[in-house]
């Protein structure tokens, strides 16, 4: 989104920010559950 429309400027940030947090935020979520799932896993036996 954004990436390569004016040069290694702002459009890199905007596509790093844009993309990146977003699967960022997505890898913390799902590494969060996969814990939660092994700790209720681990409790049950």
């Amino acid at each position: 989104m954004g990436f390569g429309n004016s040069g290694c400027g702002g459009s890199f940030d905007d596509s790093f920010f844009g993309i990146g947090i977003g699967f960022i935020i997505g890898f913390i979520i799902a590494l969060l559950i996969g814990i939660l799932l092994l700790l209720a896993f681990l409790l049950l036996f």
